[in-house]
């Protein structure tokens, strides 16, 4: 069975550029972090640099406990046929005066070892309800991918406490897909980290591997590990306009997927060329602003009822042979196509 390979490209137009934070878990419900937490998290230190991150781990703290943190979902296309092929959960979270705001502005919860568990089983426990109620009536939404945080991996119950979770909200574990990245395989705890990747897998849960070809990127993680899909950073799609290296390393990324068996994901597609030059060169799926933002729980029902798989691809389609050469032979080249989709 073939499994995935994503690869990530670009984010929401609304949004400053994504940090790394929102890849990073999709978290729970505050379970009451201690009074003396606090003197922990260091707020009142003095310093810049310490004030803005007691202020994040604050901003956090108390969007868990009146309940303003939630999901949105991203489509993912199959860049063949145009359907929805799965979603990923992404964490949003509404200020005080209703505004939804992103993952970066509360970035040092990310790194918190108490506060990114919370809201990590948060995010599973929202994400889960939202499938049980989609599949419940009808709706096909195949995977949705949750973010997990190193914190939570190097658990070793972690394992258990997701397969439990998911157990009690009436979900299949071949529902969901994990995403981790590659720093989770390092440092303390990892063998916890492989102990619950496997066990997890076995369960029927694919494992998704991102940011894949940046920082700690190593192929035998993909031989020691059981990956399904493999996300690829999204500079190697934004970069394709500019350095024509970065469209051979793609090309070769989307050749090591096709040889293992992984399908490819390209994450954040944001032009027609862009989403042409992929699936020219077999990339499976596609994911972006191309398609859709991300949405909020009660809109993807209506998305996946009026979702015409024609949109862009089959502009794509209608396109010549020698129109959709001429585009992607414009990225090679570095320079503007003059159809639609130009970058």
């Amino acid at each position: 069975m073939i499994k995935d390979i994503c690869l990530k490209v670009s984010f929401e137009r609304h949004r400053p550029i994504q940090s790394a934070s929102d890849k990073k878990p999709k978290v729970s419900l505050l379970q009451s972090v201690p009074p003396t937490e606090n003197a922990h998290i260091g707020i009142g230190s003095c310093g810049p640099l310490e004030e803005q991150r007691a202020q994040m781990l604050r901003l956090a703290m108390d969007a868990l406990e009146e309940h303003r943190i939630e999901p949105f979902y991203q489509p993912k296309v199959c860049l063949t046929s145009g359907r929805i092929s799965g979603f990923e959960a992404l964490l949003r979270w509404k200020d005080k005066h209703g505004q939804i705001r992103f993952p970066a502005d509360i970035d040092a919860a990310f790194g918190h070892p108490d506060l990114a568990v919370t809201i990590g089983q948060h995010m599973r426990r929202l994400v889960f309800a939202n499938v049980h109620d989609w599949l419940s009536n009808g709706i096909h939404i195949g995977r949705v991918a949750i973010n997990v945080a190193t914190a939570e991996l190097q658990n070793e119950g972690f394992a258990v406490q997701f397969l439990n979770c998911l157990r009690d909200a009436g979900v299949s574990p071949t529902n969901l897909e994990l995403e981790v990245t590659e720093t989770v395989f390092l440092g303390r705890g990892a063998e916890y980290v492989e102990r619950a990747l496997h066990r997890l897998s076995s369960a029927g849960v694919a494992i998704a591997l991102d940011d894949f070809g940046t920082g700690y990127a190593s192929l035998s993680h993909l031989n020691n590990f059981p990956v399904d899909s493999i996300k690829i950073d999204r500079s190697f799609v934004q970069n394709l306009s500019e350095a024509p290296q970065t469209a051979m390393i793609l090309q070769a990324m989307l050749r090591l997927g096709r040889n293992l068996g992984i399908a490819t994901v390209a994450e954040g597609i944001e032009t027609e060329s862009q989403a042409a030059y992929l699936r020219t060169h077999g990339c499976d799926q596609g994911q972006g602003y191309l398609f859709s933002a991300a949405l909020p729980a009660h809109e993807i029902a209506r998305l996946c009822k009026d979702w015409q798989s024609k949109n862009v691809l089959n502009q794509l389609g209608a396109q010549s042979r020698a129109e959709l050469w001429a585009s992607i032979g414009a990225i090679l080249n570095l320079q503007p196509v003059s159809a639609t989709g130009a970058i």
